[in-house]
């Protein structure tokens, strides 16, 4: 049950996390949002991942040491951590993508 659940947000945060990258790419007014988006998400990703898998790790280390977590199966601490990390995903590149577009405006 809580890997459909991490299934169901996981979609949604990557829907309301494109949004969100192309509201602060400008919406309507913006331009080059699918390239500013593979272009400013790989190199997001490269960075979000050699800090993410090692606190990823230390979580789940922490979580399994305090009982709440499990490596066999998916529980609501895996589903908390997996949701915040993508958020932050989103809102770097968002933030990322606002950059650029206000330096363009100039």
């Amino acid at each position: 049950e809580w890997d459909a659940v991490s299934a169901i947000l996981s979609v949604s945060v990557a829907v309301a996390g494109t949004f969100h990258v192309y509201r602060q790419n400008g919406g309507r007014n913006g331009y080059d949002i699918i390239q500013k988006y593979v272009v400013i998400g790989w190199v997001v990703l490269v960075r979000f991942l050699l800090f993410f898998v090692p606190a990823f790790i230390l979580l789940m280390i922490l979580g399994e040491y305090l009982g709440i977590t499990s490596l066999d199966e998916t529980r609501p601490y895996n589903v908390i951590v997996l949701f915040f990390a993508e958020v932050i995903f989103y809102q770097r590149i968002g933030r990322h993508i606002k950059d650029t577009k206000n330096k363009t405006d100039v």
